[in-house]
């Protein structure tokens, strides 16, 4: 029992400490917006952080222990880890009004286009 919680505690590490994986992500673009996808399995909410610099979203989350040992451990494959992804956003974007979604570990992120990027009809008046 000592040698498994010394294990465990051994374990236990600083948030900066933990590795740190790049997530796959998908970029769509729509006459109206950006949308990316990032996959972030494990990643609560609150330990998630996006932020907007100098035209670049920097998005950050960290996986947690996701439970209490229910027993003895037999395989340990999961681990926990710092994600953590960029994006240079084109100058057509409307940053005022970025919106981000967290659903079942699918981070979305949409970015609207400003109106004078839009694609729009420009009517014509006969004289």
């Amino acid at each position: 029992m000592t040698t498994e919680v010394s294990r465990k505690e051994e374990k236990v590490a600083r948030v900066e400490d933990l590795p740190v994986y790049v997530p796959p992500a998908d970029v769509y673009e729509t006459p109206d917006h950006y949308a990316v996808l990032i996959d972030l399995p494990g990643v609560a909410e609150s330990d998630l952080e996006l932020s907007l610099e100098e035209g670049v979203l920097r998005i950050s989350g960290v996986r947690r222990e996701p439970h209490e040992a229910q027993g003895r451990l037999l395989v340990e494959e999961w681990e926990p880890c710092r994600y953590q992804r960029s994006f240079r956003l084109a100058t057509d974007c409307d940053t005022g009004k970025i919106e981000a979604t967290l659903r079942n570990g699918v981070l979305t992120v949409t970015i609207p286009k400003t109106e004078t990027a839009r694609p729009r009809k420009i009517p014509v008046k006969a004289e």
